[in-house]
């Protein structure tokens, strides 16, 4: 997140569950556009394990998880 931080320019990938996705991430994303619109944001919805995967494979940059990651077996060994 720190090549966002500067310049909000490019392209952030998030990912996200249904649940953080329909009821608290709509008024966030908004505010986030209206403020920064050259902010290009990619949202992923899936399971916290799937998000956890994703993250562990850079393939998103940010994760928004609804459970306790420790919990999560994508990030056990």
């Amino acid at each position: 997140m720190r090549r966002f931080s500067d310049g909000w320019l490019g392209r952030v990938r998030i990912g996200t569950s249904m649940t953080v996705l329909m009821y608290a991430l709509p008024p966030l994303l908004r505010q986030l556009k209206t403020d920064h619109p050259s902010l290009e944001i990619n949202l992923k919805a899936g399971l916290t394990a799937t998000t956890l995967r994703l993250l562990k494979e850079n393939a998103l940059d940010l994760g928004l998880c609804a459970m306790r990651v420790r919990d999560s077996p994508a990030f056990q060994r």
